[in-house]
């Protein structure tokens, strides 16, 4: 309804790229899938049921046009408002709709919508330049987070194209198609300095690896300029290009040698896809001896915009510009910013003395950045806070904020909170509280389970309904293990509840395997990241000391010019 809001840079990174990630397993489920029991209706509603069929409408909608999709929608629903529907009658009704506008389609509906329905997944596009004659190859594989998972699965795909000279993104209806065919060729006729970005506005539910000429060509594009790229598909770059390096698709330098440009960056998407990126990292090489290289890389990035945006709203800006604010004042802190962190502290004392309140807006982040090191006294405030507000919202802003507090015996109170049933909290704010922290630091996670191993049979009466809400925090926590003394802590307190009734039966093998697959990252990564870190460091230190022999030599020569 208000397009202005920028709506779809939220669903981007919410839903899209979520379901990106999320249906990437050895064996995803397809959308149209038989289900009988209770239990397997209630294991539908997941992100494959919202966030992927929502994307897949998504990139059918503007694949075949707008004026196709709503009049179909419009057939559908006529011809259904008395009675139960099927896919197939979704799907007739657009084959309608396509005839009606009088727009061709290169293959029946059903054949195309199908393809993506009834099998699980999503494809990976390679894209192959010819740089001599302007062509381009793309060919379709099925994409899976583990590279060496195979599938001979195939999809009918809608593709349309960008590139350097004609940077257009506005009208993304198909230009071509891949018909269930393993591969094209597209005569694009495009310079060979171009680059070539498919997918305009990310609409298209896949992803796309190209050469490693063209990736150079958009990083280079990126940071020259980064305007003539439309937003969602900057962050879709990024997104794509991590999930690649990490899955060795494709080198980390590419990576990182475009996450850069975003010192250039103000929109919603690309910020909030880096900063998936940049907490996993944070993730993974806090305890590197080096962790010093990763704060300042990011710090060359985030620092310039955060002196820009600031910690203070401004009135009348857009509600998206708001969010992004509060990205760059989390990853700023990351970075070690001193600047950020002192007008962090200092606007949060302001609110504590009720000189100045934090915007609503801010208030989470500044709460969350001031509980890491704060005092009894500052703790006790938001969690007074908490325990006094009838405002839902309000309520969801504190306890996410104390999780973000590293030290114990504030953790400690904080979670014994949560079997507390004499306090004023409510049964479904008792589960969150434990993943507010150990998602947040690994203080959170290691009083979570020094927690959990004195108090796991009370945590286990929580139970609302079937849902056990010991087992979830407990594979919850593994997804964060990146140490051995943790594993080890972990391993100790599934021994101690895995004959319990307050879990089930396959957690010790859940929570081993994620723990291996943290390792698995750890090897794969960390040292050719921290690597590429170094060299960034020593280069960007050369060319400092470059900049300052050079303002040097010109201060002498003007000196010399005076006298």
């Amino acid at each position: 309804a208000f397009p202005e809001w920028g709506i779809w840079q939220q669903f981007q990174t919410d839903e899209y790229q979520a379901a990106l990630t999320s249906d990437a397993s050895d064996k995803p489920r397809p959308m149209t899938h038989y289900v009988q029991t209770a239990a397997e209706i209630s294991s539908l509603y997941d992100d494959v049921s919202y966030a992927k069929a929502g994307s897949v409408l998504h990139m059918w909608n503007h694949a075949l046009t707008d004026a196709v999709f709503k009049r179909g929608l419009h057939n559908y629903l006529d011809a259904n408002k008395f009675t139960s529907a099927v896919e197939d009658d979704l799907f007739n009704a657009l084959q309608i709709a396509a005839k009606e506008e009088n727009h061709p389609i290169p293959a029946r509906i059903e054949d195309m919508l199908r393809s993506w329905t009834q099998q699980g997944g999503y494809p990976v596009l390679t894209v192959s330049r010819n740089y001599d004659d302007g062509s381009f190859t793309v060919a379709q594989q099925s994409f899976h987070n583990n590279e060496n998972t195979k599938s001979d699965k195939l999809w009918y795909i809608p593709i349309n194209y960008a590139s350097q000279s004609n940077a257009d993104f506005r009208n993304t209806a198909a230009s071509d198609f891949l018909l269930n065919v393993s591969s094209i060729k597209v005569d694009a006729k495009l310079s060979k300095d171009d680059w070539l970005i498919l997918n305009k506005q990310s609409t298209g539910f896949y992803r796309i690896n190209y050469d490693d000429k063209n990736w150079k060509l958009i990083v280079e594009g990126l940071h020259d300029k980064p305007y003539k790229v439309h937003p969602l598909n900057r962050a879709q770059l990024m997104h794509d290009a991590y999930r690649f390096s990490i899955s060795n698709r494709l080198q980390h330098s590419t990576l990182l040698e475009m996450l850069p440009y975003l010192v250039e960056e103000d929109q919603y998407a690309p910020w909030a896809t880096a900063k998936g990126i940049f907490d996993t990292f944070h993730r993974f090489l806090i305890d590197h001896s080096n962790y010093e290289y990763f704060q300042r890389y990011l710090a060359y990035i985030v620092e310039p915009v955060y002196e820009k945006f600031g910690v203070h709203e401004d009135s009348g800006e857009q509600h998206y510009h708001k969010f992004t604010r509060n990205i760059i004042i989390h990853l700023a802190w990351m970075a070690d910013v001193k600047t950020c962190q002192q007008e962090v502290r200092k606007k949060f004392e302001a609110e504590l003395n009720n000189v100045v309140a934090i915007e609503p807006n801010l208030r989470s982040q500044f709460y969350c950045l001031a509980l890491k090191d704060a005092t009894s006294t500052e703790f006790n405030y938001v969690f007074d806070e908490l325990m006094n507000t009838n405002d839902q919202a309000l309520r969801n802003s504190f306890i996410s904020s104390l999780g973000c507090a590293e030290n114990p015996e504030q953790l400690n109170k904080f979670f014994s909170s949560s079997i507390d049933t004499g306090n004023k909290l409510r049964s479904p704010e008792r589960l969150t509280i434990l993943s507010a922290a150990y998602s947040r630091s690994q203080a959170g996670l290691y009083a979570a389970m020094e927690f959990l191993n004195n108090n796991w049979q009370a945590y286990g009466e929580l139970a609302i309904g079937s849902n056990k809400p010991l087992d979830a925090a407990i594979r919850g926590m593994s997804s964060y293990v990146v140490k051995s003394d943790q594993e080890l802590k972990l391993l100790e307190l599934v021994d101690k509840v895995k004959e319990s009734a307050y879990v089930n039966s396959d957690l010790e093998t859940v929570v081993k395997s994620r723990i291996q697959d943290n390792y698995n990252w750890l090897k794969a990564n960390r040292d050719p990241i921290m690597s590429w870190m170094l060299n960034f460091r020593n280069s960007g230190s050369a060319s400092l000391t470059l900049s300052f022999v050079s303002l040097a030599s010109a201060l002498v020569i003007v000196v010399f010019r005076l006298f």
